[in-house]
């Protein structure tokens, strides 16, 4: 893979949410993101990365409720920074915020929403591939904020 390379954010999200634009349009949501940072990495595994998050705030919502996705940036310390993605989605339940960053570990079953649970895993791998840390906050039924910390660009 090529070397590391001061890659927008900014820019990632919008080929994202060009990527994700019908399911975007066929949810209704509501996607922000502003004044993002760069960081140093791969364009193409920080698509998959955020793509990944975004998927699945659009996923894992109540069949009634508009998916409110926003990206921001948290803060910059000792070469990182610290990026949230934030849902108000069903929220991952304390017992199993653990187990959600192993592969093929699904917490719903796939009649109610589908996926493979490789997803969080695979964005694990992508963080740790650039020398990061992943980590959520999250309550049942009150969304989840997946936080990223990365190398500045």
């Amino acid at each position: 893979m090529d070397k590391p390379q001061p890659v927008s954010l900014q820019d990632i999200l919008q080929q994202v949410e060009a990527n994700l634009l019908k399911d975007i349009q066929d949810k209704q949501a509501l996607l922000q993101y502003h004044h993002l940072p760069s960081v140093m990495g791969h364009p193409s595994l920080l698509v998959q990365l955020f793509q990944n998050l975004i998927s699945n705030s659009l996923k894992f919502v109540q069949s009634d409720t508009q998916p409110l996705i926003s990206v921001v940036f948290e803060k910059e310390s000792r070469g990182q920074v610290q990026i949230a993605v934030q849902d108000n989605g069903i929220g991952i339940p304390k017992e199993d915020q653990n187990r959600v960053f192993e592969l093929f570990s699904r917490l719903h079953s796939s009649k109610d929403y589908a996926g493979s649970g490789v997803g969080l895993a695979a964005c694990q791998k992508i963080i740790q591939h650039h020398g990061g840390h992943i980590w959520l906050t999250s309550e049942e039924g009150a969304g989840t904020r997946v936080h990223l910390l990365l190398p500045a660009g």
